[in-house]
């Protein structure tokens, strides 16, 4: 990567600068998990309310009471749909609460928890399991079903969150064999299209 960092600020090297591009897209792209974790589904609105003055849009703490947090604004309350969703991990430490976003879902996850939360009985204390595809801090095209008990506060079954990978990803966490051997294959390609270039 240094290397052709180095090239591109030479005159006629523009195809090693778009080379490099390809590289970083083949590599994000391989290092994708399959995830699977269970938490409080919390919108960013009220999240961000409750920062800035203690209490979300309807009057409850979603950072140290998340359990309280009404369902009625993740369904009813636009301002609250469009900030998204997420779901909450506790950081708290000596039995104090504080729970942060873990995961952000993507516009594809948000429809389908919009659909289950339409059709949820509950009031309050909503919480859900997301499986999808972890980039960063965004869970994509996540399957979402609503879950209850105590495994699902925070909890990681497999994958980004945790050590054991998801069944059937072949590319999990890329520690895996399968995860290295993709990256390796995506450089490889990447390194063939460079001497291309420079011959």
């Amino acid at each position: 990567r240094t290397s052709l960092a180095q090239v591109c600020v030479y005159p006629g090297s523009v195809r090693l600068c778009f080379v490099m591009r390809v590289m970083s897209w083949c590599v994000a792209f391989a290092a994708g998990s399959m995830t699977t974790f269970s938490g409080y589904l919390i919108d960013n609105y009220c999240y961000s309310e409750t920062q800035l003055k203690g209490v979300g849009k309807d009057n409850t703490d979603a950072i140290k009471a998340p359990e309280t947090h009404n369902v009625y604004c993740l369904d009813k309350v636009q301002a609250c749909k469009d900030s998204g969703f997420y779901v909450a991990m506790n950081n708290g430490t000596g039995g104090v609460k504080s729970y942060h976003p873990k995961y952000q879902l993507d516009a594809a996850s948000m429809t389908t928890a919009l659909t289950l939360i339409a059709s949820t009985t509950k009031a309050k204390d909503y919480k859900v399991t997301v499986t999808g595809e972890v980039e960063g801090n965004q869970i994509k095209n996540a399957a979402i079903v609503e879950c209850e008990g105590d495994e699902c506060d925070g909890v990681c079954t497999c994958g980004d969150c945790g050590t054991t990978p998801c069944a059937g990803d072949d590319a999990s966490s890329g520690d895996t064999a399968d995860g290295d051997t993709s990256a390796a294959a995506a450089v490889g390609v990447v390194t063939m299209l460079v001497v291309a270039c420079r011959t």
